[in-house]
C-alpha cells in the first residue's frame, strides 16, 4: 500500500517538477487551475496517508 502511495507521490512530483510544499505554495499564488487543484488534493492525500502508516507502524513495532 505504502509503495502505491509513494509511486503516485514521484509521479506528481516528477509531472510538477518540485515537491509538494512547493507545489502548495505556487499553486495558492496562481489563478484556479482545477486539474492542479485536483493534483494538490490527490498529492496531500498520498501525503498524510504515508504520514498515517508509518505512525501505524511505529505504534505496532512499539507494543512489540
Amino acid at each position: 500500500m505504502m509503495t502505491l502511495f509513494e509511486d503516485n507521490i514521484k509521479f506528481l512530483e516528477k509531472k510538477h517538477g518540485c515537491d509538494l510544499q512547493a507545489f502548495e505554495k505556487s499553486i495558492k499564488q496562481s489563478l484556479e487551475d482545477f486539474e492542479r487543484w485536483d493534483d494538490f488534493i490527490e498529492w496531500k492525500a498520498y501525503s498524510e496517508s504515508i504520514k498515517e502508516l508509518e505512525a501505524r507502524i511505529k505504534m505496532i513495532e512499539h507494543i512489540e
